[in-house]
């Protein structure tokens, strides 16, 4: 069985702070002093994140910037039809090494990031095609 570490830090005292948790995690984390009206307590606490995947794609070469593309995108509106809101370009030289990694990770919410949270690791591998690159 699982077994959830708690450290004991000293109070930090802030006149703001930005929580970069999700509502319910922090909720849960943070000793909140005075304490969080009851209200607010209870809305976090019945709060259901959406269902979000993270996708690293990784090419051989980084062939959208030889198409003159950024490989950065942002969609207002992701859908069930397209449930990528959001690529960005990474490209990496290893330390050391003369190898490169080219990748765009991409952002997907919806059934695509339920289904794809549905299967295993070897059956998420070479899914991408990127239009047959």
């Amino acid at each position: 069985a699982a077994r959830r570490h708690r450290r004991v830090r000293p109070p930090l005292r802030a006149r703001a702070v930005v929580v970069a948790l999700s509502p319910k995690v922090a909720l849960e984390s943070i000793c909140f002093e005075p304490r969080l009206p009851e209200r607010r307590r209870q809305l976090v606490g019945q709060l259901a994140l959406g269902a979000y995947s993270k996708f690293v794609l990784v090419y051989e070469t980084a062939w959208w910037r030889g198409d003159g593309l950024s490989g950065s995108s942002i969609c207002s509106d992701a859908s069930e039809e397209w449930p990528i809101f959001a690529t960005f370009d990474y490209v990496h030289e290893a330390h050391g090494e003369q190898r490169r990694l080219h990748a765009l990770v991409a952002f997907a919410t919806a059934e695509l990031a339920r289904a794809t949270a549905e299967l295993s690791p070897e059956q998420r591998r070479g899914r991408g095609d990127a239009g047959g690159r």
